[in-house]
């Protein structure tokens, strides 16, 4: 069978089309199981990683794509242009565009982890994710935050989501505690400096319009801020996720198993 169908799909209102604009939504990527993986950066993700796409598009010549098709056992479609906007949750696609399983979010492991609580837009979590890759951390999830797994999350990822373990937490400082990590709120003011730490910790970074809850700042072993000049209020949640991260170990804990 060959890398890709021959018949170029030009009708948006073709079923394997509209299955894959279902996914545009949480409701519908939460009942299928599924997401959208777009663009060359997806595509590299995907070589990189354990993930295997379900369903694959591509535009007329793309030989790349077809080849990692071939590879994968995957029976790609080629598309109009206009039937992959159509496909696609972004203004002006280039393609690819792949459709894979979302992974099952694991427990918090005993590893450096960046636990994001209530952080609601998409681009910070992506943005989270990738620091998070670069400087070899676990991500965990708690609360409203933003789906890591979204089309928008995985686009400011760079395909980072792909290479990294994303948790989910119900309660950050108790999962901190059994996975014997270490657990710091990261606080707009109060907090000590920055400082690497002899453990390996869970990073509690709160949304950047209402931080963390109180609560859990109390029950974190520790609390830490980011020395501003006084005529800035705060810093992006990206930002400053990515500054204490690597103000408390960086990459120091490469190496660890994945």
């Amino acid at each position: 069978m060959g890398a890709y169908d021959a018949a170029v799909i030009e009708s948006t209102a073709n079923p394997r089309i509209k299955a894959i604009r279902r996914l545009h939504t949480a409701k519908g990527r939460r009942e299928a199981g599924r997401t959208l993986i777009e663009g060359p950066n997806g595509l590299e993700a995907l070589r990189s990683g354990a993930l295997r796409p379900t369903d694959i598009l591509l535009l007329e010549g793309d030989m790349d794509t077809a080849a990692y098709a071939s590879a994968v056992g995957v029976q790609a479609a080629v598309v109009s242009q206009d039937v992959l906007a159509s496909a696609s949750d972004t203004m002006h696609p280039h393609g690819p565009l792949f459709v894979v399983e979302i992974p099952a979010l694991g427990a918090v492991r005993s590893r450096p982890t960046v636990c994001l609580v209530d952080v609601a837009d998409p681009g910070n979590v992506g943005t989270i994710v990738r620091t998070a890759a670069a400087l070899g951390w676990d991500v965990a999830v708690h609360g409203s935050t933003a789906d890591p797994w979204s089309p928008k999350a995985l686009r400011s990822s760079a395909g980072a989501t792909l290479r990294v373990s994303v948790a989910i937490s119900s309660d950050p400082p108790a999962d901190a505690s059994s996975a014997g990590l270490a657990s710091v709120a990261l606080v707009v003011a109060g907090g000590s400096n920055p400082r690497p730490s002899e453990l390996p910790v869970l990073l509690l970074v709160g949304s950047e319009a209402h931080g963390l809850p109180a609560a859990m700042v109390h029950a974190a072993s520790d609390a830490m801020t980011i020395p501003m000049s006084d005529d800035v209020e705060s810093l992006n949640a990206a930002v400053a996720s990515a500054l204490a991260m690597y103000a408390l170990g960086g990459g120091a804990f490469f190496g660890g198993s994945q």
